[in-house]
């Protein structure tokens, strides 16, 4: 894992061309290159939509209706937070995203006050528009206007190759095995718990869980087990520990090289 030429093209692919995953479009063309993907080497492969509260749309790899093993992930990419990523503390993380938008926000709003403060008061035709300051003007508060409603919808994280670029990558790796008691999902709208895993209705109930998240990060890795509503549920992931909380500050989330120690590892425990 890692030398091959085509699990380099994977990282290149998925870190800086498909990185982006919150918009509908931009996960219809990562979905597009996935099936594209795996379909070069297995065809067991299916995009499922629901409609719970939001369209959303998972990729089933092998059959998950028989498989002994589901090993799964997320693929919708989060929105900028404050500080570091928290795991399993849904609500704080929610919180942090919540206050990095509002404060940018709020500073997005302060600068278009100060920069209409400034032209009234500086600018020598103020709102006459026969004058191309004017206009340039105009130009220059629609551009703001436009920047302010892409700032208050969140900015998605740009550097993701960690969270959670890794785990699909790992995945893929993997799904070339083509074992038929494992399975594998990537889900939409996972970004903040695996709730789409306990509302699964598709999945083999006696089933073993493993979910990945941020497997690839310069981080020890850690094995979860967790009684799940419909079976065992391990977590494996990447993080810093203090006590019982575990971690990864923004330094380790914007690492831009994967942590290979972790890949192979991860990749032995799910299916050696």
């Amino acid at each position: 894992m890692g030398t091959s030429e085509r699990f380099q093209d994977w990282v290149f692919r998925y870190q800086y061309i498909y990185n982006s995953r919150k918009s509908e479009q931009k996960k219809q063309r990562f979905i597009q290159a996935i099936l594209k993907d795996v379909f070069s080497f297995r065809q067991d492969v299916a995009v499922m939509e629901s409609n719970h509260t939001q369209i959303q749309r998972d990729i089933y790899i092998g059959d998950v209706k028989t498989a002994k093993t589901v090993i799964c992930t997320y693929y919708d990419t989060p929105m900028e937070s404050l500080g570091a990523y928290t795991f399993f503390d849904t609500k704080k993380q929610a919180r942090k995203t919540m206050t990095y938008l509002y404060g940018v926000s709020f500073l997005m709003l302060l600068i278009g006050i100060l920069l209409t403060l400034a032209y009234t008061r500086f600018a020598p035709h103020a709102f006459d528009f026969s004058s191309p300051i004017t206009w340039l003007s105009v130009g220059g508060f629609g551009l703001y206007f436009l920047i302010l409603r892409y700032v208050t919808k969140g900015s998605a994280v740009r550097k993701n190759l960690i969270r959670n670029t890794s785990s699909i990558l790992a995945i893929l790796e993997m799904s070339q095995e083509n074992k038929r008691d494992i399975a594998y999902i990537l889900f939409d709208r996972g970004c903040y718990g695996p709730q789409s895993l306990y509302e699964n209705q598709v999945i083999n109930p006696q089933a073993k869980w493993i979910y990945l998240d941020s497997i690839g990060a310069h981080a020890p890795l850690h094995r979860v087990e967790q009684q799940a509503t419909k079976g065992q549920l391990t977590y494996i992931f990447a993080a810093q520990q203090k006590n019982e909380h575990y971690y990864l500050p923004k330094k380790r989330l914007k690492d831009r090289r994967l942590n290979m120690e972790n890949m192979h590892q991860v990749v032995t425990w799910c299916i050696s």
